[in-house]
């Protein structure tokens, strides 16, 4: 993947805020927000810009993201060639990471994954659909379930 990363250093204070938000860039990629050098939540976004800055706006949506506009002391970006490497690369992160706020993949979809099961005589190799969170037998996710279907 082609990846472009840029740091920012938001203060909670709107003004400043909304001066560092303009240098996020207008493109497919995820992002990271930081509380006292530790993440606490990644996300992806087909506009990063537009979707950052959502998270400062003057309403809030709901208490968790009530919660990361006030933790939130700095914001990175990685930018992608398209939607489906920021999908990828999220979970990557997400997976390596654990940050407090992405305790599961939150998307109203379900995404393609290979399982081996370990725990019988005779191991086997499955596709399964899930949103709960995945462990080290889990392969993906795939954007593409004919990907998994060749693969299985």
């Amino acid at each position: 993947m082609g990846l472009a990363q840029e740091k920012f250093l938001p203060t909670n204070i709107l003004m400043s805020m909304a001066v560092e938000l303009t240098k996020v860039p207008s493109t497919p990629g995820v992002y990271k927000f930081f509380s006292n050098h530790e993440i606490i939540y990644i996300g992806k976004a087909k506009n990063l810009k537009k979707r950052v800055s959502s998270y400062f706006g003057n309403s809030f949506k709901d208490r968790k993201t009530r919660q990361i506009k006030l933790l939130t002391d700095n914001i990175e970006t990685f930018t992608t060639k398209n939607e489906v490497e920021a999908l990828l690369l999220e979970q990557m992160l997400i997976k390596e990471n654990k940050p407090k706020f992405n305790i599961l993949l939150r998307d109203d979809k379900t995404y393609p994954y290979i399982f081996f099961s370990l725990d019988h005589e005779y191991p086997g190799i499955y596709s399964k659909r899930t949103k709960q969170a995945v462990d080290s037998k889990f392969f993906g996710p795939f954007v593409s379930s004919e990907a998994v279907k060749k693969i299985h």
